[in-house]
């Protein structure tokens, strides 16, 4: 996966999976992988598609373990992004609607989808902030 994101002229700081969170580059420099409007603004990671119950609950615990870290240790809030351009949680979707500059929709057919064949429910945005506020709570 690193690989064609190398060929393809696409950078993100971290890939998330369910066994790791792996930091590719320092988030000092600017990623490449939501859009010109979000790019220099946002720490990026890019996450891969899980395939099992198990796999997929603890990749969205490692992403929104790995959120609430950054958030802290930039001494950010937890707060969703809105149509104004504020908030400090942004789905590559959310910079498509809200920023422009892209046109993608990841993550959010992945969660939903993966969470209605695992678990029979939905899963966004939403859930996914609660979930970054419950360990940005305790770091």
């Amino acid at each position: 996966m690193v690989q064609s994101y190398d060929e393809e002229g696409v950078f993100v700081h971290s890939f998330i999976d369910s066994d790791t969170i792996l930091r590719i580059a320092d988030e000092d420099y600017k990623a490449q992988g939501a859009g010109a409007n979000a790019n220099p603004y946002y720490i990026q990671f890019e996450l891969t598609h899980e395939d099992s119950q198990k796999g997929f609950a603890e990749q969205l615990a490692n992403a929104a373990y790995y959120t609430a870290y950054m958030l802290k240790k930039y001494d950010l809030p937890v707060t969703l992004g809105q149509e104004d351009g504020e908030g400090t949680i942004w789905t590559h979707e959310m910079v498509s609607l809200y920023l422009g500059g892209t046109d993608h929709v990841d993550p959010t057919d992945y969660w939903t989808e993966t969470a209605n064949d695992y678990f029979g429910t939905d899963y966004d945005v939403e859930d996914f902030v609660e979930l970054v506020q419950a360990y940005y709570n305790a770091l």
